[in-house]
């Protein structure tokens, strides 16, 4: 996910709701890239901020998984591009 507006001009320190109820499976992870913790909350802090990574050996059943994560969150200051792994999908 990054901060809408990036690569360009883009809001920092906004607060990213959701993130703690998101509950993993050992197959699924969250990397933040530009975040940062403050009070116990999570924050942008840059413009590419959350990446997400799901393991397995069905590469359509991988990316339905990480979508899903990310639609948990539903932070409405961030994007994610939808196509891809569609080339690799198809």
């Amino acid at each position: 996910m990054c901060s809408k507006g990036y690569p360009e001009n883009y809001k920092n320190y906004i607060l990213i709701k959701n993130i703690e109820k998101i509950h993993l499976r050992k197959e699924e992870f969250i990397y933040h890239a530009g975040t940062k913790k403050k009070n116990n909350k999570i924050y942008s802090s840059g413009g590419r901020v959350l990446n997400f990574v799901v393991l397995s050996n069905n590469f359509e059943l991988s990316r339905k998984k990480a979508t899903n994560l990310i639609q948990k969150i539903n932070w409405k200051n961030g994007f994610y591009r939808s196509d891809i792994g569609y080339k690799v999908i198809e």
